[in-house]
């Protein structure tokens, strides 16, 4: 499991940070998070944490791991 970012604000400032970040992604990197999501949704569609599932999966694609 990847720890949240240490730079991501949490709560009321959760969709303001992911609007901001998608904004500096390339249109492939969204897409792959849209991808994986996808996935994530399918395999645990009863997701404890769903934003900051997604957080983590936004932070994996822009570090690049």
């Amino acid at each position: 499991q990847r720890p949240l970012p240490q730079y991501y604000p949490g709560g009321s400032g959760h969709q303001t940070f992911v609007d901001s970040e998608l904004e500096t992604l390339t249109p492939e990197q969204r897409a792959e998070i849209g991808k994986l999501w996808r996935d994530q949704q399918e395999q645990f569609p009863d997701m404890k944490n769903r934003g900051q599932s997604f957080i983590r999966i936004l932070d994996y694609i822009r570090s690049g791991d």
